[in-house]
């Protein structure tokens, strides 16, 4: 690979910053506070309210929020993969 296209490379891994991974780890964080606050939510429920709609709702909100976490961080991991394999690209292994 000649040393252009090794630039053009480098310059595109840029954009896959830590920043960028700080950012997604924190939405991960974000969404299981607001996870853990509606499972509290739903615990504190009285009595007449569970086995209602509302309180089924918050449960499959608690599953949604819980697979956009896995979501978010699985992304983080596939931009790590992707910013090692650009510098093996780079290094020239």
């Amino acid at each position: 690979m000649n040393q252009k296209r090794r630039k053009q490379i480098n310059e595109a891994s840029a954009g896959l910053s830590d920043d960028l991974m700080d950012m997604l780890r924190n939405i991960a964080a974000d969404l299981e506070d607001i996870n853990m606050d509606e499972e509290t939510a739903r615990e504190n429920m009285p009595e007449s309210l569970q086995e209602t709609d509302r309180y089924y709702e918050s449960e499959e909100a608690s599953e949604h929020l819980m697979e956009a976490v896995e979501h978010v961080l699985t992304a983080a991991a596939e931009i790590e993969c992707a910013q090692d394999e650009l510098e093996r690209v780079i290094l020239g292994i």
